[in-house]
């Protein structure tokens, strides 16, 4: 196994037991070159070991040439970074320029073929240049090509950057560096111990790493996150370059990075037998402490840590210090949240406001919150979108002086100023916290009415499935209810199915901008109007006549479509409980599903009716389906929150006789396929679909009766299929 190894700019050593090189990144924009100067001069002279500079386009990239010239002129010699995310004709043209670029090749382009063209290309210009390549992947900035197969984890990080590094063998290119960061630090921690194991056991070599934890916030949050995510990794011996990423001075981040790497260096020589912390001032405290504690925290070897010797300056930690150090820390470690968690970026040449300002004052406003929510504060919306994937909320700069908001990943308030934007967040997350929520199979939804607009009676059924509400638990989708006029009806709709059911009818529209429309109506006459953005995690409703089925639709609607890639399906079926387990009765309306239950409930002793029209069944992680009550249940009022094994499936089918027999196969297949609603039509969904289908017709017996409506049909099922 051989450790890379080579000097960036020709004079700065990484790899293979060289010293850690401390890094850090101008918050300035490039093209103030003045200012990007002075702020490069004061990080030299900091001792920064390297420095990233904002290159987002073909001007940057003059900006940057004209910098270096500048600083090599002065005696300054420190490498500079060109830092790229998606434009790769900037990143060919920095390859000249800069002694090293960092990038994320999968932004390259759309097209996966594409962007591996062009990151030959860019191998090939750093090759003659003798420029480095950093490649870096942030967690939530992984394409959606990777995601698809691996999820947003630890594991689809790891897969994303060895495709790139085998290329970059495959060219005979080893002047390369690689980044995993994340703002979560067991992601963040998990995705480096992934990526190391894969080089030594599938490359048979060892690329260089960057190590940080992204957007990890300023002031102690920041320092403590950095120490534990990077500090653990260090003391495995994974690491050779590491930023500190604080909203602050950057100039600020150099001294904490030092600190991580002297701690982890005095750790080696101590380990096993220090139990307290000498320290010079409180950031030297929380970063030592940090580095002691913080990685059998997070692998959670320990639950808690003592305090009592270590000191501050020559005197005892005071209570007070050590119980805020404590809950800061096992915050950090995901071991037990006592705030609210912020995640913030260090700002850079593309924020356009006072980054550092503006998150101190989100943080005065929002401490009180709930401990555990997660509120991102981002300078703009080129990577903010992307690396705040776990927050609950975000703040992301928008052009000069504007603001988006975000709820989760979607934006809800759009380009608003930016001395509304906090009060207009407060608002938002004062709003969510009256909405209703529920929870039905595990995943939970949430329901929240404009003013005017009573949807208690609709609700009233959804009471046995109600939680309180926790920002910390994202819900699969939330329905805003809005009253008539609330949602006008776009132009140029491409209707997609239209169904008429027993009077009441839906009508399936898409819009140009790829948004889902509903219409609801009963009798003929309309009763609500609904547009679901892509993924159905948010929807808007507008009522009409008939409030009631029209909540009622619309929520089971994007329930059924927003679950499919859940392991979860809606049955149209009837659901009887019975020694421990529960089974389904499948067929089309007026087959007898309710009847043949209700003959269960009269003739078979210990049945349960658990459902009369519309169960949710669910896989597990452990293969196993069950089956749950909802509060979809036709004409039956049956709404209960309990869920069973799935004993079996049973399609009906009326017959002058009773005869049951097992299907398998195919024909197991078929049976399931009529009952379950979904989009098929819909690539995604559809795959969902058949997936679950999949598994649930080869892992749970289905059955055929062919029955009369009478107490010998209802005995021999039941003596048949009961397990």
């Amino acid at each position: 196994m051989v450790n890379i190894s080579f000097s960036i700019a020709g004079r700065l050593p990484i790899g293979d037991g060289a010293p850690v090189i401390v890094q850090t990144m101008c918050n300035t924009a490039t093209d103030d070159i003045e200012a990007s100067l002075a702020q490069c001069r004061a990080m030299a002279a900091a001792g920064a070991g390297m420095i990233r500079l904002t290159t987002q386009g073909l001007k940057q990239v003059e900006s940057l040439r004209i910098i270096k010239e500048r600083l090599r002129a002065e005696g300054i010699d420190t490498p500079l970074v060109a830092d790229i995310h998606f434009l790769a004709d900037a990143a060919l043209a920095a390859a000249a320029v800069a002694d090293k670029v960092r990038i994320n090749p999968g932004n390259f382009a759309r097209e996966h073929e594409v962007a591996c063209a062009k990151f030959r290309e860019l191998i090939a210009l750093c090759k003659q240049h003798g420029t480095t390549i950093r490649i870096g992947l942030n967690h939530g900035s992984l394409g959606e090509r990777i995601t698809r197969r691996y999820g947003n984890t630890p594991l689809a990080m790891k897969e994303a950057v060895m495709e790139w590094l085998r290329m970059c063998l495959e060219e005979d290119f080893r002047q390369v560096v690689v980044s995993l960061k994340a703002s979560n630090t067991l992601v963040m921690v998990e995705a480096y111990r992934l990526l190391d194991r894969a080089m030594r056991e599938e490359l048979g070599c060892r690329f260089p790493l960057h190590l940080g934890v992204t957007e990890a916030g300023g002031g102690d949050e920041g320092r403590i996150k950095s120490a534990v995510g990077i500090g653990t990794l260090l003391a495995e011996g994974i690491g050779d370059t590491i930023r500190v990423s604080l909203t602050e001075d950057p100039v600020h981040e150099i001294p904490a990075g030092e600190q991580i790497v002297a701690a982890i260096a005095a750790s080696y020589s101590t380990r096993g037998g220090r139990t307290a912390v000498e320290a010079a001032d409180w950031n030297d405290f929380i970063i030592k402490a940090a580095c002691l504690w913080g990685p059998s925290l997070l692998d959670k070897k320990i639950d808690d840590f003592p305090l009592e010797g270590s000191t501050i300056g020559g005197r005892p930690v005071e209570q007070a210090e050590g119980e805020h150090f404590r809950d800061m820390l096992l915050q950090a470690c995901r071991r037990r949240f006592t705030a609210p968690e912020y995640i913030a970026c260090p700002g850079c040449g593309r924020t356009l406001y006072d980054l550092e300002s503006t998150f101190n004052e989100v943080k005065r406003r929002t401490s009180h919150l709930a401990p555990g929510i997660k509120i991102a504060v981002m300078g703009c919306v080129v990577n903010g979108p992307g690396e705040m994937a776990d927050a609950d909320y975000g703040y992301v700069g928008e052009g000069r002086g504007h603001v988006t908001l975000y709820r989760g990943k979607e934006p809800v308030i759009r380009y608003i100023p930016q001395e509304e934007a906090i009060d207009r967040l407060l608002a938002l997350i004062e709003a969510d916290q009256k909405e209703q929520t529920f929870q039905v199979a595990g995943h939970r939804f949430a329901v929240q009415a404009a003013e005017g607009v009573d949807v208690s009676p609709a609700l009233a059924h959804y009471a046995p499935f109600a939680v309180a509400t926790d920002l910390a638990k994202a819900p699969v989708f939330r329905l805003f209810v809005v009253p008539q006029g609330g949602l006008p009806q776009p132009d140029g709709l491409t209707e997609e199915f239209r169904q008429d059911d027993d009077g009441s009818q839906i009508r399936v529209c898409h819009t140009p901008e790829g948004d889902s429309w509903f219409e609801f109506s009963l009798w003929g006459k309309l009763s609500g109007t609904m547009r679901a953005r892509p993924g159905f995690s948010q929807a808007t409703l507008e009522v009409a006549d008939y409030t009631d089925f029209a909540v009622n639709n619309a929520l089971m609607v994007l329930y059924a479509l927003r679950t499919t890639s859940l392991k979860t399906v809606l049955f149209h079926a009837a659901v009887i409980g019975n020694g421990g387990r529960g089974y389904l009765f499948l067929g089309r309306s007026g087959t007898g599903k309710s009847t043949h239950a209700r003959l269960w409930l009269k003739h078979v002793p210990g049945s349960e009716l658990v459902n009369d029209d519309n169960p949710v069944v669910r896989i597990g992680a452990d293969g196993t389906a069950r089956v749950y009550g909802s509060p979809w249940s036709g004409k039956t009022p049956c709404y209960k929150n309990m869920d069973l094994p799935v004993g079996g499936f049973v399609q009906l089918a009326q017959a002058p006789y009773n005869k049951i027999q097992r299907l398998k196969g195919i024909g197991a297949y078929a049976v399931l396929v009529p009952s379950i609603s979904g989009k098929r039509w819909d690539r995604a969904i559809a795959d969902g679909l058949h997936a679950t289908e999949n598994a649930l017709a080869s892992g749970v017996p289905v059955w055929m009766l062919e029955c009369l409506p009478d107490e010998e049909a209802a005995r021999l099922c039941s003596q048949t299929i009961r397990v």
